[in-house]
């Protein structure tokens, strides 16, 4: 009886072993239910199981580069992705098996399939190197699928070797869809002229592709002169007042003052030293110069004369000396009025209107200036950068010496010219420690001067 039940012990352990070790999968692949699409940097493998013993999907092939690829999938799943092409490929054989839950495999069979040129390839079918402010842009376009980074260079000076060389601007993964990148050059690299380089290479650090832009102009921008500017005001809003009969509250607002060249408040300075109230030489426009009681958006059209390529557009702050603006407007609190979000479109074809509620011209958004209403002090674009609090001169050479206060809306570049830029004030600055007294209910709009800053001619 011991004989016995040792030899089924023997007989069951030579079966354990057995079982263990790899055999063969008597299941043939049916090529029937197996399919290639193909699709950027590779092909997906769509296959149907219908045997219980099939625990996974095996597929060895060589990539692109040689390499020997082996890529499973488990029963659970209807598809694998094969990968490792950049190039487009036809007909790349591929060995396809099936493996039970031991890692028994299959006979395999010999499959082709195709694939189609990866993001990093075809990076350059759409690719562009344009003009741009100091610099330099580059647009393209890609695939819903992609991978890979571009390498951004461009000939410059070495700051080590002080020699040519070519300076990397930036490395980026390629973006679904495609993108546009901007870059303007620091001082020490601007050039008239520029030459680009871009490199496409894949996630294992392989270089794809590569092209050369040559005498890629590079726009600097410069101030336009502002004495013939307008500030046209289709709804009425601006305050145009030049009463000088308070002597203690004199009155200077109106449109002119945006463009006579005082950046920082120094009339109103020179008014105080000699010994009178300061009136304020400036720009004021309400109420409801944001929104109308209708909630229709209230707006300003700029017009530059004369079309140019415009690349930013400035709106100044008076610097405070220490003397509260007219009480009745400001309610003893300028900076409420101070703008913190903008829009800016352009158009060619604006006309005055009767009805300026009216569509007038074809408008294009170009610049968006968004800063919370609420944020702190330091970070407001009308404070001193080296305090972090409002202004506080007392003299002309302070002022002289002290640098201007600007909102700045960046306008996007497009390459077009525009004459006409709308000006649409959507928001303004909270008082931060008396909100509830120091407010803008009534929806006034201040600011000092306006300059505009085009491609040099």
């Amino acid at each position: 009886m011991k004989k016995v039940f040792l030899l089924i012990l023997i007989v069951a352990g030579f079966y354990s072993c057995s079982k263990d070790d790899k055999g063969y999968l008597d299941i043939t692949v049916d090529q029937n239910t197996i399919s290639f699409d193909a699709v950027e940097g590779g092909a997906i493998m769509r296959f149907t199981l219908d045997d219980p013993r099939i625990y996974r999907v095996k597929a060895e092939y060589n990539d692109q580069y040689g390499n020997n690829i082996v890529k499973m999938a488990s029963f659970a799943n209807d598809s694998l992705m094969l990968t490792g092409f950049n190039a487009p490929h036809q007909n790349v054989h591929v060995l396809v098996s099936y493996l039970d839950e031991n890692d028994n495999a299959s006979s395999s069979v010999d499959l082709t399939f195709n694939t189609l040129a990866s993001a990093v390839y075809s990076f350059f079918d759409a690719a562009e190197v344009y003009s741009y402010w100091d610099g330099f842009a580059v647009s393209y376009e890609a695939p819903e699928l992609v991978s890979g980074f571009a390498n951004v260079y461009f000939m410059g000076t070495n700051p080590v070797t002080k020699e040519r060389d070519s300076i990397l601007v930036e490395t980026f993964p390629i973006k679904a869809g495609g993108d546009a990148r901007f870059y303007s050059l620091d001082e020490s690299q601007k050039s008239d002229y520029n030459t680009v380089i871009i490199t496409t290479e894949d996630y294992n650090q392989r270089i794809a592709q590569s092209n050369t832009w040559e005498n890629v102009e590079s726009f600097s921008r410069v101030r336009l002169p502002n004495t013939g500017f307008e500030l046209i005001d289709p709804f009425g809003l601006s305050i145009e007042d030049q009463n000088d009969d308070n002597p203690s509250y004199p009155v200077r607002f109106g449109k002119e003052y945006l463009f006579d060249g005082d950046i920082k408040g120094s009339q109103r300075l020179e008014n105080f030293t000699l010994g009178w109230p300061p009136a304020q030489y400036t720009f004021i426009a309400g109420p409801r110069a944001m929104q109308d009681l209708d909630g229709n958006q209230m707006y300003f059209v700029l017009d530059i004369q004369e079309k140019s390529i415009v690349g930013e557009l400035r709106l100044y702050a008076l610097l405070s000396h220490g003397r509260m603006m007219n009480p009745t407007i400001y309610n003893n609190d300028y900076y409420t009025k101070a703008p913190c979000k903008v829009k800016v479109y352009g158009c060619n074809d604006y006309v005055e209107s009767t009805d300026p509620t009216a569509e007038t011209g074809s408008w294009k958004e170009l610049g968006y200036y968004n800063e919370d209403p609420n944020a702190a002090s330091a970070n407001r674009w009308y404070t001193n950068k080296e305090t972090g609090y409002n202004y506080d001169i007392q003299t002309l050479a302070a002022m002289e010496a002290a640098d201007p206060a600007y909102l700045s809306v960046s306008l996007d570049f497009d390459g077009n010219e525009y004459r006409y830029f709308r000006i649409e004030v959507l928001d303004t600055y909270e008082n931060l420690w008396l909100p509830s007294y120091f407010h803008n209910n009534d929806g006034y709009v201040s600011f000092h001067e306006i300059e505009v800053f085009a491609k040099k001619n």
